[in-house]
């Protein structure tokens, strides 16, 4: 075989190589995109933060004796700190408490709070697989929860002077001597109903509501039992079990404040 027919087949084998590696290339150009011309998806919120139930705003009414038969029937005394745990829960839920007296001053005011939920972190997203994306992902994140920070440092500042504000207010009613010589049970029921069936302003979730009587449900002025939310709980809080006129409520029974708190506290956080 000649040199020329040698050049001519190896041309030949040269030619059809070049051809198999071009169509190779065009093949993976169009199936896979350089990373600059990627397409950027939208961040995926993950599964548990889109299954994340609504938070419903709470309203507890608390509604201590001052009579002079609560030393006999181990009617414990609310003191301030004893709020400390719906003053959390309020914190995370949003809502409102009101602290009220049964007393021959029976036309003492409510101390009122209102706390608005604090402000939620942001969702956590499922990382793309793209490094490209992956870091603009991590980017927004961060900017996302520097803006949260704020919001939370912002609103616990507000929260800490209306706190304030209401200790202030509750702690001489709550440090008023128990010595009443009436109880006037019902009158008190019936303010703390009206505190309970107020509306919220935006009317978007139906508040949950609760009444705390810390009491021994003795009623010595003769006044008729007035009906009380039907979408409340009520609790009466006295050491000796007893529930007096209040047992038309059927309201369930604690012996000691902390033990009724706890029960709401785990009721809305289960």
């Amino acid at each position: 075989m000649t040199l020329v027919t040698h050049l001519s087949i190896f041309r030949t084998i040269l030619s059809i190589a070049v051809l198999v590696v071009v169509a190779l290339v065009q093949s993976g150009c169009s199936t896979t995109p350089m990373p600059a011309a990627a397409k950027s998806e939208p961040a995926q919120v993950s599964a548990a933060a889109q299954t994340k139930p609504t938070r419903s705003p709470l309203r507890i009414a608390l509604i201590q004796d001052k009579s002079l038969s609560t030393g006999e029937t181990r009617t414990p005394q609310l003191k301030v700190e004893d709020l400390d745990p719906l003053l959390e829960l309020l914190g995370l839920m949003g809502g409102e408490l009101a602290v009220g007296i049964i007393h021959d001053r029976s036309n003492l005011a409510f101390a009122r709070l209102r706390i608005d939920a604090g402000p939620e972190e942001p969702a956590a997203v499922v990382e793309s697989d793209n490094p490209f994306e992956r870091r603009d992902q991590r980017a927004a994140q961060r900017k996302l929860k520097e803006k949260f920070e704020e919001r939370e440092q912002s609103w616990r500042e507000d929260m800490q002077t209306r706190i304030g504000e209401f200790q202030g207010a509750v702690d001489p009613m709550l440090s008023m001597a128990a010595d009443a010589n009436h109880s006037p049970v019902w009158d008190a029921v019936k303010r703390a109903d009206l505190f309970l069936s107020e509306s919220d302003s935006d009317g978007n979730t139906e508040p949950r509501r609760y009444a705390v009587l810390i009491t021994d449900g003795i009623d010595d002025v003769g006044a008729r039992p007035v009906p009380i939310n039907s979408r409340t709980r009520i609790l009466v809080v006295n050491g000796a079990g007893q529930l007096g006129a209040l047992a038309v409520l059927k309201p369930q029974r604690f012996e000691s404040i902390a033990a009724a708190v706890r029960y709401i506290v785990g009721l809305e956080t289960k």
